[in-house]
């Protein structure tokens, strides 16, 4: 029973492929994130590029050193957004490996759902029924022990707990199942007649003969 418990409370199958979903999820956020940055830097360096060709083209610096300074500025800002749109291109398509990543994911956890609610279902049932049965074994109990003479119920219970729950013994091959003692035809008439009981002349159990 409490082996259900577990199985139904826990399962580390779906535990396992939720991690995973998760894990996509946060790759995908960061790659993203990474994406915008770098989006970002691309027009402040291009908004700096303008600025910049507009001095050189527009007239207003006439300085030739400047003007040089000017064009050396242009043409590292130009490969500095080259390298960028390089780091862009590489995150985006990894980008798109992590979406194909995370649909499998998903995909895997759906499946792994589907299979352990089916599982849970079947062991759901299973518990069902074994309370039902441990139910009718308690009905079908109460009423032997009503039927049981005081005394005779009396004691049972003292033996039960003294041999540690296990008051009866079987006869098996004319022995005792539990201490293995041979026993007696006359104890086996007693113990198949049921009109009293009969012990074990060994451990001391009731005699139950099937």
């Amino acid at each position: 029973m409490e082996e259900i418990e577990r199985v139904l409370n826990a399962d580390s199958r779906l535990q396992k492929a939720a991690l995973n979903v998760e894990k996509s999820k946060k790759e995908i956020h960061l790659a993203q994130v990474s994406i915008r940055g770098i989006e970002e830097t691309i027009r402040e360096i291009n908004v700096k590029i303008e600025i910049s060709e507009k001095n050189l083209y527009g007239g207003s610096v006439r300085n030739p050193k400047e003007l040089q300074d000017l064009q050396n500025e242009i043409a590292s800002l130009k490969r500095q957004r080259s390298n960028l749109e390089d780091n862009q291109l590489a995150e985006m398509i990894r980008f798109e490996e992590l979406e194909m990543q995370s649909q499998a994911d998903q995909a895997q956890y759906s499946e792994i759902l589907t299979l352990v609610t089916s599982e849970s279902s079947a062991l759901a049932g299973e518990k069902t029924a074994s309370l039902a049965t441990v139910e009718r074994l308690l009905v079908e109990r109460a009423g032997l022990l009503h039927s049981i003479p005081a005394e005779s119920l009396r004691l049972y219970e003292d033996l039960c707990k003294s041999k540690k729950g296990r008051a009866i013994a079987k006869i098996d091959e004319d022995s005792c199942s539990e201490c293995g003692a041979p026993i007696r035809p006359s104890l086996i008439q007693a113990a198949r007649s049921r009109l009293t009981l009969a012990y074990c002349p060994s451990c001391g159990r009731i005699l139950f003969a099937g």
